[in-house]
């Protein structure tokens, strides 16, 4: 079974989001990233380094409001943990690390899960198979 196969969503694909995070709750340090591969439980961040599997993140993903254009970004507040690191650095020089969403609160979980739907209903109806 593929990793997609045993995902409880399904993932939006093809398209990098803004991220701030830092490895600490509250802390004065933020730093950037893109994120990519988003579904409703976790996704894959693009980072300048490497951090080992278990390590929390703290981070903001920024989506888009409305889809055409994107605009209106609205900031999703997240607590992740690190579940898949690559060892290698990609060609384009970041490190990929996989993150499960550990906690997120109601509201915002409401509008990543919609953004992801609307997403896949979007592709859906662009796309059929």
């Amino acid at each position: 079974m593929t990793a997609a196969e045993q995902r409880r969503s399904p993932r939006v694909e093809g398209v990098t989001f803004p991220v701030e995070y830092s490895t600490e709750a509250h802390a004065q340090t933020i730093k950037r990233a893109r994120a990519v591969s988003i579904g409703e439980a976790g996704f894959m961040i693009l980072l300048e380094e490497s951090y080992p599997m278990g390590t929390p993140l703290y981070l903001k993903l920024y989506l888009p409001k409305t889809f055409f254009p994107f605009s209106n970004w609205q900031a999703i507040r997240l607590e992740t943990q690190i579940v898949r690191v690559d060892s290698q650095v990609g060609q384009d020089g970041y490190f990929r690390h996989g993150l499960l969403i550990t906690q997120i609160p109601e509201e915002e979980g409401i509008a990543l899960k919609r953004y992801v739907q609307l997403a896949h209903w979007i592709k859906d109806r662009v796309n059929p198979l």
